[in-house]
């Protein structure tokens, strides 16, 4: 900003000053002093507006300078903060990323693992399975073998108390049979002396009650007929009327059957076929016995025999198969298949 300044005071002087004058009658030289002030006004004006021009261009670049400054913190601050999320996200999303694949790549191997010991479940069932059957029908034939003997060893008793005293069992049965009993003698007394409605029930209700004892008394009679006749049958299939002079052997038709247990390694599954009159003996248990005991006794048969049983087998299976559908002829190829994987072996 111009302003404007005036100053005024007195400047003070003096001196000395020689002179000479020109000859005369009083010529010569001589020294004059002198003294005195000058008064003086000064007034000074400054013009600033340059200097303002100046300023005001400097404080317009410090100004842009600022913003400019302003401008880039700020943009270095958004980097920064962009940047450290660029580097969080690619952190936490590579973090996410590693524990993704670990968990997919864990997922993969217990699954792998679970499928695997599912199919070994799966296998273990269908073998307990088909042993469960296995036991299940050994456990039937035992059970009914030993239910026929003890049931036919419970009659024979029977038979033989009767015939021990045949005479009291005969006048036992003859009274139950032929005589009243003394509820049915009162109940007839009392038909006999006062007919009612209540009489008339009771006496219905005991002669059904008879009726019903009677019918169960030829059902007991019937059953005992029945079973001396499976008794008698039985016995005359096992018992022959020809004399024998001297020991002989009999020989009856067995089929044992050896396969690979997939459940073990080397292990061996055996079963035992003989026909239904048989299966109750004790020849099952001891074929198999023989063969678990001698498990090297197999050994190739002689070619004669090989062909007789292979022309049996080609017999039968073409008479069973060949001349079906579609599927017979399917099973027929796959029997041959797995007939032709081995030889024959015999003991």
């Amino acid at each position: 900003m111009s302003y404007s300044r005036s100053y005024s005071g007195n400047v003070p002087y003096s001196g000395t000053v020689r002179y000479s004058y020109p000859a005369s009658e009083h010529g010569g030289s001589g020294t004059a002093y002198y003294s005195g002030s000058v008064p003086v006004s000064v007034f000074l004006h400054v013009d600033t507006t340059p200097f303002d021009y100046s300023v005001n261009r400097c404080n317009n670049s410090v100004g842009y300078l600022n913003g400019a400054v302003v401008s880039m913190n700020a943009a270095q601050c958004a980097s920064i903060k962009q940047g450290a999320e660029d580097v969080a996200t690619h952190v936490t999303g590579g973090f996410f990323s590693l524990i993704k694949s670990e968990l997919t790549q864990e997922m993969a191997a217990v699954f792998s693992k679970f499928h695997s010991i599912y199919e070994l479940l799966a296998d273990r069932r269908v073998t307990l399975e088909k042993q469960q059957l296995v036991m299940k029908n050994d456990y039937d034939r035992t059970s009914t073998r030993y239910h026929e003997i003890f049931t036919n060893l419970d009659e024979e008793l029977r038979k033989r108390v009767i015939e021990l005293d045949k005479r009291a069992m005969e006048i036992s049965k003859k009274v139950k049979t032929e005589q009243l009993n003394t509820n049915v003698a009162k109940s007839v007394a009392t038909f006999l002396t006062g007919v009612s409605e209540d009489q008339i029930v009771n006496s219905q209700l005991t002669i059904a009650n008879t009726n019903r004892r009677c019918e169960k008394v030829m059902e007991t009679l019937a059953g005992n007929v029945i079973q001396e006749q499976i008794y008698a049958k039985s016995i005359s299939r096992m018992v022959s009327g020809a004399p024998i002079k001297e020991a002989e052997t009999e020989y009856v038709p067995v089929v044992f059957a050896e396969s690979d247990d997939f459940t073990q390694v080397g292990g061996k599954n055996g079963n035992c076929y003989v026909t239904s009159d048989l299966s109750n003996t004790g020849i099952t248990a001891q074929v198999s016995n023989y063969f678990e005991s001698n498990p090297t006794v197999w050994h190739s048969i002689d070619s004669n025999e090989k062909a007789a049983i292979d022309n049996t087998f080609n017999s039968l299976a073409e008479q069973n198969f060949v001349d079906g559908d579609e599927k017979s002829k399917r099973i027929y190829e796959m029997i041959m298949f797995l007939k032709n994987q081995n030889d024959v072996q015999s003991v």
